[in-house]
């Protein structure tokens, strides 16, 4: 039952996931890197910038996430978005082919009350939850205190 759920959150997307392939496959074509990162291939440098300008010119769109592929920027990018996208895909497989228009569902709600389409989004917002906890967690991980060093012998003799 298991494996059945598993593989129904890879065919419900998969639409979707197929033309992110097909993108993937141009940025790797024109000397792009691809790799697999949990359950998503993130597609990133050669022509990934171009590519993310003609899916949205007015905007700056640093990645994008379609079904389980990721396209970023550079792997720079990839790398410091990771958690928010990841986030995106774990939506396309709740949501499936129906994720985008859900999306822009949203979007228009968000920008009818007064909001921003992006940011107010409700599925942005939840990526941008994740990326912030996943930004405290790497904060508190690397501002830990040192372990305590054992006193030197010739330190002990002193007291």
């Amino acid at each position: 039952m298991r494996l059945l759920r598993r593989l129904w959150f890879y065919i419900w997307p998969l639409p979707i996931t197929l033309l992110g392939l097909i993108l993937a496959g141009m940025v790797k074509a024109t000397g792009g890197d691809c790799n697999r990162h949990g359950n998503a291939l993130e597609a990133s440098n050669g022509e990934a910038s171009r590519l993310l300008w003609l899916i949205n010119p007015w905007g700056n769109i640093e990645a994008i996430t379609l079904g389980h592929i990721i396209l970023a920027r550079d792997c720079a990018t990839a790398a410091r978005l990771r958690s928010h996208e990841h986030t995106h895909v774990r939506q396309y497989e709740r949501w499936g082919v129906i994720f985008p228009f859900a999306y822009l569902a949203s979007s228009a709600m968000a920008v009818i009350k007064g909001g921003d389409a992006y940011r107010d989004n409700v599925f942005e917002r939840a990526a941008f939850a994740a990326q912030r906890a996943d930004v405290q967690a790497d904060a508190k991980a690397t501002t830990r205190a040192p372990p305590v060093q054992p006193r030197p012998e010739h330190l002990n003799d002193l007291h």
